[in-house]
């Protein structure tokens, strides 16, 4: 299917400083994962109790603070996200347990989880229950994802953030190194949506950054069916999009 919109990239913002390592999983699993410990969630939850507090994340040569890394991913995910026509949310996606609805609705979940995580220190179970198996559309899925984004925006952007410790799903961590694991996370899912309704994303350095910063932490006794399945053949020359999605466990 030709592309029928594309999403293209705005100037980086560099840095001279030299960033510490970080941390980030990407699930494309029914909702259950969330609420359950797995025994991957539990690994990645001791290996990010030992990391350090990512406030820089790095791509080759190119240095970017956390905070605007992560709202360069939401802005280009929600440009994907206002692109989707109603009739588009019923179709298949490359995460194949979900069709668009369903990957919009755990991005909406996923923000506002992160979000209640760095304002009160961890989410209780009732409540994560709701994030990540209900309804957090309703009938506008467009508005109640830019809600949600906006609100992860603002709260990781406070003063002390992503300092604070908080309890996901996977393991207790600086918020820092959680807003790493969204970084990945979202990314994927953007390029997701996009490949499911017709859309590029253009902005192959924040895409090329969310697969470093999955290599630093996804090695193959992460990857199960569910949660991380194999990494997947992709093209050397083939895009930044597909490179991401191939090392998700997608096919390209």
């Amino acid at each position: 299917m030709a592309p029928r919109h594309a999403v293209h990239a705005p100037a980086a913002r560099r840095s001279s400083r030299r960033p510490p390592r970080l941390v980030a999983p990407m699930y494309c699993s029914s909702a259950p994962s969330f609420g359950t410990a797995h025994p991957t969630d539990q690994r990645l939850g001791e290996r990010a109790r030992g990391a350090p507090v990512a406030h820089k994340v790095r791509q080759k040569e190119l240095t970017m603070d956390v905070v605007a890394t992560f709202e360069r991913v939401l802005d280009r995910t929600n440009e994907v996200v206002d692109r989707v026509e109603p009739d588009q949310l019923s179709n298949p996606t490359p995460c194949t347990q979900w069709d668009v609805r369903a990957v919009i609705n755990h991005i909406t979940g996923g923000a506002t989880m992160f979000a209640e995580c760095v304002e009160q220190g961890s989410v209780p179970d009732a409540r994560l229950g709701e994030l990540m198996g209900g309804d957090n559309l309703g009938d506008d899925f467009k508005g109640r994802y830019r809600a949600a984004s906006d609100r992860a925006r603002a709260t990781f952007a406070m003063p002390g953030a992503l300092d604070k410790m908080v309890k996901l799903p996977f393991g207790e961590m600086p918020a820092g190194v959680a807003l790493n694991i969204a970084i990945m996370d979202v990314m994927t899912h953007a390029t997701d949506i996009a490949k499911a309704t017709g859309q590029n994303i253009y902005d192959e350095e924040i895409l090329t950054i969310a697969l470093d910063v999955g290599h630093q932490l996804i090695t193959d006794d992460f990857r199960k069916p569910g949660i991380f399945d194999a990494e997947q053949p992709a093209d050397p020359n083939a895009s930044a999009a597909d490179k991401l999605q191939a090392f998700a466990g997608r096919k390209v």
